[in-house]
């Protein structure tokens, strides 16, 4: 619902849980930007049917720019917060998978797959 509402441009922002890719997924799906942070970064009081140690809370939004000043208003401890840095991206490591052993979260195909990996 919150991410369908950002990426029909009825919000601009919005708080998610993910313990599952509950945050992650819809915004994929949405074309929005979301994002699952550490767990403990962001407190999750008040959230039903928590999952201590594995459901974060985090933000949603339109635009990339805006994740990181969201997470650093909803994070607890603002010395854990992520700060404004350059990122070099030659140094980054990137992980992932092109199949999942889950009916609930089907393989790339075909252009989607040819996509990813250029």
């Amino acid at each position: 619902g919150e991410a369908a509402l950002i990426g029909a441009g009825a919000s601009v922002i919005g708080i998610g849980n993910d313990s599952a890719g509950s945050l992650r997924m819809p915004g994929l799906f949405c074309g929005i930007y979301s994002h699952k942070p550490t767990v403990g970064l962001v407190s999750p009081h008040g959230q039903f049917a928590c999952i201590e140690n594995v459901t974060t809370i985090g933000p949603m939004c339109r635009y990339a720019e805006d994740l990181m000043l969201l997470l650093q208003v909803l994070s607890m401890d603002k010395n854990k917060a992520i700060k404004d840095c350059a990122v070099k991206f030659s140094k980054l490591k990137i992980y992932y998978t092109l199949s999942m052993c889950s009916k609930a979260s089907p393989s790339l195909d075909g252009e989607l797959k040819d996509a990813f990996l250029k």
